[in-house]
């Protein structure tokens, strides 16, 4: 291992049996019939093997059987026994806590004056007060997604004033209200120290046992039933270690980004968070995206000095 939905298949006669599976993880031959005499779905030479001679070499297995149907149909709203399938509810208990990143994660903001910044063959989506705002693509898929199986928070190191307009271009008004908090730059920790990329920047800390210790509806959280999600990874530096994933910034230019598609990668890991008997465990057994600040990281001779003055 590890295994998850870009190198592991579910090969089976009954589509329904992977109705709570995410997408194109699975494929589903005819049942066998030991009447039938001219069956030869195991032949070594037939198409059922020749299929998986391209599995063993795709990249990406989720991909490669999205666009290599075989076999029986999965079990979707175009299926002819959706309705019936469609009156199962999965209820996996209390909801976890996602706490989401907004500048780099859901979407970019640049300041209107700095023209090295503002993005050269991109348009900005919308502008609030001194922003250029750039919404990353699916950012409203991948939030319906995250509220549909957690709590959902957002934590921002930017001034309150700036965040509404940012979320709102983000993810809607819609969506907005059923954030379980949003939380500003007032709430981070101030490291006194400037951001090793940039020395006008000053170098804010997320620590996490505020959200533990403040945020009591639906709750209690700990590290247990909580994660942290984000592009810098220096924000959960004071943190317990696999308490936080960190996915590639987000840059407007990038056609290609894909980060937050409901079928991607990022997606298919929290449906395994969503369902992990214990949040913390799952993530040091699943390493997701960039790496944490320790004292493996090319970074860590600055983060350490900074941590001294913390303690």
């Amino acid at each position: 291992g590890p295994y998850s939905a870009s190198n592991t298949l579910l090969i089976d006669d009954k589509p329904y049996k992977a109705f709570l599976n995410p997408p194109n993880t699975a494929i589903f031959p005819k049942s066998y019939d030991p009447e039938d005499k001219e069956d030869r779905l195991l032949d070594p030479n037939g198409e059922l093997c020749n299929y998986l001679k391209g599995v063993a070499e795709a990249e990406d297995v989720q991909s490669y059987v999205k666009t290599n149907n075989f076999g029986l149909t999965a079990i979707t709203n175009a299926h002819t026994d959706w309705t019936f399938y469609s009156r199962i509810r999965y209820n996996p208990g209390p909801k976890k806590l996602l706490i989401m990143n907004l500048n780099g994660f859901l979407i970019r903001r640049v300041y209107y004056l700095d023209t090295r910044a503002i993005p050269e063959f991109r348009k900005a989506d919308d502008k609030y007060g001194a922003f250029f705002l750039y919404k990353r693509e699916f950012s409203e898929e991948f939030m319906k997604f995250c509220l549909e199986r957690f709590e959902v928070g957002i934590w921002s190191s930017a001034q309150k004033y700036n965040i509404y307009g940012a979320l709102r271009c983000a993810i809607g008004e819609s969506m907005y209200k059923k954030l379980l908090f949003v939380w500003d730059q007032k709430k981070c920790t101030d490291s006194g120290f400037k951001c090793k990329e940039n020395q006008e920047k000053p170098l804010f800390f997320k620590e996490v046992k505020q959200v533990w210790d403040q945020v009591k509806r639906r709750g209690p959280y700990s590290s247990f039933n909580s994660l942290m999600i984000g592009d810098k990874p220096y924000v959960s530096f004071l943190n317990p270690e696999n308490t936080a994933i960190f996915t590639k910034s987000y840059d407007p230019e990038d056609s290609e980004d894909r980060e937050l598609d409901p079928n991607g990668e990022l997606c298919n890991y929290l449906r395994g968070v969503a369902v992990a008997e214990d949040v913390q465990s799952y993530v040091m057994d699943n390493p997701f995206g960039e790496a944490a600040i320790t004292s493996s990281h090319p970074d860590w001779k600055f983060y350490s000095k900074v941590r001294y003055y913390q303690d």
